[in-house]
C-alpha cells in the first residue's frame, strides 16, 4: 500500500512538472502598493495598432494588455483614464538567444517508440530529434507605477522559452495567456 502510494505521488509530480518546465515569474520582495490608496489603473502608452502586414509586436502587446488588465479587474482594480488613474501599468518585452549544443538526439526506448509511432517502420523519423543550436527566451517586466511620484509600487517579471516564432495570434496566445496573470499573483485586493 506504501508503495502504491509513493508511486501515486511521483506520478503526480512527475505529471505536474513539465507545466513549470520553460517559464519562471519573480516578484520583486516588498511591494509598496496600498490598496487603500491604489484602486484605479491606466496602461502609460496606449495599445499597438494592426499595421497588417507583419502584426507580431501587434498580437503580444493584445495579449499581455488583456491578461494584465484581466488580472487587476479580477482582484477589484478599475481601469479609466491615464489622467485619472491611481497607477500606471507598464510592461517591457525582451528576447535573449544562447548558443546550445545542436544535432540529433535518439531515444533510449526507441523500440518501443517504433511500435507505438504511427509512421513506416523503416523512417527514421522517431530515431533522430533535430536540437536547436540556440535556445531563445522572451522576457517579460512588468512595472506598476504610482502616478502622484512616480514610485514604483510592484515589479515583476516572467521568463519562457521561446519554442518558435510569434507569428500569429494563436502563438502569442499560447506563449503568454496562462502566464501573464501569474505576473501579478500575490496583488493585495483593494
Amino acid at each position: 500500500m506504501l508503495q502504491i502510494a509513493r508511486w501515486l505521488c511521483l506520478t503526480l509530480a512527475l505529471g505536474l512538472l513539465p507545466g513549470c518546465i520553460g517559464s519562471k515569474v519573480t516578484i520583486a520582495p516588498d511591494p509598496a502598493i496600498d490598496p487603500a490608496r491604489h484602486r484605479t489603473f491606466a496602461w502609460d502608452t496606449p495599445a499597438l495598432k494592426s499595421r497588417g502586414r507583419s502584426d507580431r509586436f501587434y498580437y503580444i502587446d493584445r495579449y499581455i494588455r488583456r491578461g494584465v488588465t484581466r488580472a487587476l479587474e479580477q482582484r477589484g482594480y478599475r481601469e479609466v483614464p491615464r489622467a485619472s488613474a491611481d497607477f500606471v501599468a507598464v510592461y517591457r518585452l525582451s528576447r535573449d538567444i544562447s548558443v546550445d549544443q545542436g544535432g540529433l538526439i535518439s531515444p533510449r526506448d526507441t523500440a518501443q517508440e517504433s511500435f507505438d509511432a504511427p509512421v513506416e517502420p523503416g523512417s527514421t523519423a522517431i530515431y533522430n530529434h533535430p536540437i536547436a543550436e540556440q535556445i531563445s527566451r522572451v522576457r517579460v517586466e512588468l512595472i506598476l507605477f504610482d502616478t502622484a511620484d512616480d514610485k514604483t509600487l510592484w515589479r515583476a517579471s516572467l521568463s519562457k522559452i521561446l519554442e518558435r516564432e510569434i507569428d500569429s495570434a494563436d502563438a502569442a496566445k499560447a506563449l503568454l495567456a496562462d502566464d501573464i496573470p501569474r505576473l501579478l499573483r500575490g496583488l493585495p485586493h483593494p
